[in-house]
C-alpha cells in the first residue's frame, strides 16, 4: 500500500526470516517515513468439541448480565482487550479472539503497537523501528500462544 509496509506468512517456521527481510528492507530504506510500528502474529486452534467451543466463548463474554435478556442465542463474535505495554517502547498491546475458519476453532490474534515519537518520523525513524522490532519480536510472537494457553489453562473442558 502506498502508506504502509506489511510482511507476513503463514508457515511458522519461516517467522524469524521476516525479522530479517524488515531489517534489510528499512536498512535501505532509511528515510522513509513512519510514525508507528506493529508486530501482529496470531494462532489458531480446534477445541475438539462444540460443548468446549460454547464454555470458552461463555467464560470470556459472559451472555447472562446482559445479552441474554436481549437478544436470542447470543454468542462471542469477537473479544478484543488493550492493555498498555511499558519499557523502552511504551505503546500498546492488543489481543483478540475470536472464532476460527477451523470447524470449532479459536484465533487469537495479538498486536504490538508502537507509535513512534514525531519528531523522530523523518530523522531516525527507520532506525527506532528496527530496535523495536528486534527488542519486541519474540515477546510479540509469543503473546497470542500465551494468550491461547492461559485460556486453555483456565477454561478446561467438562470432562477434564
Amino acid at each position: 500500500l502506498g502508506d504502509r509496509f506489511s510482511i507476513g506468512t503463514r508457515n511458522v517456521s519461516l517467522a524469524e526470516r521476516l525479522q530479517d527481510i524488515i531489517h534489510q528492507t528499512f536498512s535501505l530504506l532509511r528515510h522513509t517515513p513512519i510514525t508507528a510500528c506493529g508486530i501482529n502474529p496470531w494462532v489458531q486452534y480446534e477445541v475438539g468439541s462444540t460443548e468446549y467451543w460454547h464454555k470458552i466463548g461463555h467464560t470470556l463474554a459472559p451472555k447472562e448480565l446482559v445479552w441474554n435478556e436481549l437478544l436470542e442465542k447470543p454468542g462471542m463474535q469477537s473479544l478484543a482487550i488493550k492493555a498498555l505495554r511499558h519499557g523502552d517502547f511504551f505503546g500498546e498491546t492488543n489481543v483478540v479472539v475470536e472464532p476460527s475458519v477451523l470447524p470449532l476453532g479459536i484465533v487469537v490474534r495479538s498486536n504490538y503497537h508502537y507509535g513512534l515519537p514525531r519528531d523522530s518520523t523523518y530523522a531516525g525513524a527507520s532506525d527506532l523501528a528496527l530496535k523495536f522490532i528486534r527488542a519486541e519480536w519474540k515477546p510479540a510472537c509469543g503473546m497470542a500462544r500465551k494468550v491461547a494457553e492461559q485460556i486453555f489453562t483456565k477454561i478446561r473442558p467438562e470432562n477434564d
